[in-house]
């Protein structure tokens, strides 16, 4: 007969089988809404990060995939991705619904797609030049210039046969200002573009990559410095007003009637230097600006000419005598300095560079100016180079030739007839690639207008690192304001939540890009500035 402890085993597991089950049930909803929870947050991290909801569905076909190794964890997991998927994608047609800028964030939202193909393309592109696949190098729109900060190819519009375009990249010392304006050198030529470089103060790392990148490309390559080795004459080529404007580009007048009376006795020289058959420099014109030197060889001439000549220097007075020579003093200092031979056509044993011809032939030039050891003359050449620039761009109305200028420090070097050279330019096919370090360079005493002609001119602004907090502030005031919204709690705990305004780019965040890292902002298109990590040699399409 059984005893009673072996009557009594199955009662009580039977008694103790509910409560098994209920402390599974338990830790089982536990771990479910904890997923849920965890789930909702990553759906709200996913639309704070502007990623698209697909980043969440993604993740469920994983964890099904590998859901043996995940043992007990496979449920929650998949939980947590169902979870924020449902809501991520919820959130996201509710913000297409509604239209405006949520639409427009919504819509540009980051795909698994997009960062798994900005990582392969660059190898799959890589491994088919390697393996001679044809339309390996097929044409893309736009520059590749870098990657956002959620691996996202940055393109940017870049100039060609079909049009110009005017670029201006500012950035600090140390911030990659020279970087990117390398990168943009590199890249008109790998598009066949002429390359004019104008480099106040000179980069060695610069000049090596332009000229590495011209020989394979097989173009001529040309440098020119104060250290010689190859003669510019910027006043060979031009009319009368032109070479004139060539000359005193680098002069500051205190009234507009002492450059008017230079420009007329420059008109002069430039005349009867050219009837005359001698050969325009600016040693030549120098020495012609003592009245009794221009008189000696206007009596070559035939004789209306040298009776017009005559005539005009019997007016001049004693004090516009005195004036003309300031004039001849200011101008000798270049002329008699160390850079003066390589100025000079007659200079033996030097090769000679002509601007023209130089954007004729598609070929890459490069000026070192030196201005850290020679400010002066550096400012009188580099505004020389951009009046020859305009000489050789009013050339070539009609019969544009693609050609890329970049002009480093120009509000120090030329910044006013910079801005002349924008008005013409583009239909010469010359795009202009400005850079200085503060925006707010533009905005000095005296050049009030200056950022507002520069500005209206552009179509790409890069600005990496400022330091001063005005630049930091002009720069997200370009790159303008998006949608948001703004939370307000009550005292009685409820909370409500209203659309404002906010800029798209804080001052602070500009003032804290590291190095490398620039905004980038493709003015007048839709969409906001980009935080871009800009590669040293961008990939072309």
């Amino acid at each position: 007969m059984p005893s009673s402890d072996a009557t009594t085993e199955p009662r009580e597991d039977l008694l103790a089988y509910p409560e098994q089950l209920l402390h599974v049930l338990t830790g089982s909803i536990f771990e479910l809404a904890l997923a849920v929870m965890i789930g909702l947050l990553g759906a709200r991290l996913i639309r704070t990060r502007h990623l698209h909801w697909s980043w969440s569905a993604v993740s469920l076909p994983v964890i099904l995939l590998i859901g043996p190794l995940l043992g007990s964890l496979q449920l929650a997991l998949a939980a947590t991705a169902l979870a924020a998927t449902v809501r991520a994608r919820r959130w996201h047609r509710e913000d297409l619904q509604a239209g405006g800028d949520l639409a427009e964030i919504a819509a540009r939202g980051s795909r698994p797609s997009t960062y798994l193909a900005s990582i392969a393309r660059p190898r799959l592109k890589l491994l088919a030049g390697e393996l001679g696949v044809p339309g390996s190098r097929a044409a893309e729109p736009g520059m590749l210039i870098g990657h956002d900060e959620q691996h996202r190819d940055v393109r940017v519009p870049f100039a060609g046969p079909a049009g110009a375009m005017h670029t201006l990249i500012v950035g600090a010392t140390g911030s990659g200002k020279t970087v990117t304006q390398t990168a943009m050198a590199l890249a008109a030529i790998a598009r066949g573009m002429g390359v004019i470089v104008v480099d106040p103060k000179g980069d060695e790392a610069m000049r090596e990559q332009l000229q590495h990148a011209a020989r394979i490309s097989e173009r001529q390559f040309t440098e020119w410095t104060p250290r010689g080795g190859c003669v510019y004459n910027p006043y060979a080529i031009g009319s009368d007003t032109e070479i004139a404007d060539k000359v005193l580009a680098g002069e500051l007048f205190t009234e507009p009637h002492y450059l008017r009376q230079a420009q007329r006795y420059l008109g002069h020289v430039v005349r009867t230097l050219r009837r005359s058959g001698e050969e325009i420099s600016l040693g030549e014109i120098v020495a012609q600006l003592d009245p009794s030197r221009l008189e000696l060889l206007a009596r070559r001439l035939p004789e209306p000419a040298a009776a017009a000549t005559f005539a005009y220097l019997d007016s001049l007075t004693s004090r516009q005598q005195r004036d003309l020579a300031g004039v001849r003093d200011r101008l000798a200092i270049l002329v008699e300095s160390d850079v003066g031979p390589w100025l000079e056509p007659s200079t033996a044993g030097a090769s000679q560079l002509a601007l023209p011809a130089a954007v004729a032939e598609r070929a890459v030039v490069y000026f070192r100016l030196e201005s850290d050891t020679r400010p002066l003359l550096a400012q009188m050449i580099g505004a020389a180079i951009v009046q020859d620039l305009q000489t050789t761009v009013a050339a070539l109305q009609g019969r544009p030739v693609p050609t890329a200028v970049i002009i480093d420090e120009f509000s120090a070097v030329a910044a006013e007839q910079v801005v002349r050279l924008f008005g013409r330019a583009r239909s010469a096919g010359f795009s202009l690639m400005l850079g200085t370090q503060e925006i707010s360079d533009l905005r000095l005493p005296g050049r009030e207008r200056l950022l507002e002609q520069v500005m209206g001119n552009l179509s790409l602004l890069i600005a990496h690192r400022q330091v001063v907090p005005a630049s930091a502030e002009l720069i997200a005031a370009v790159a303008g304001s998006e949608g948001t919204w703004k939370v307000s709690q009550h005292s009685d705990g409820r909370s409500t939540r209203t659309r404002s305004k906010r800029s798209v780019l804080e001052p602070d965040r500009i003032m804290g890009l590291g190095t490398g890292w620039g905004a980038v902002l493709v003015l007048g298109a839709a969409g906001q500035a980009r935080i871009t990590q800009i590669q040293a040699a961008p990939a072309l399409s």
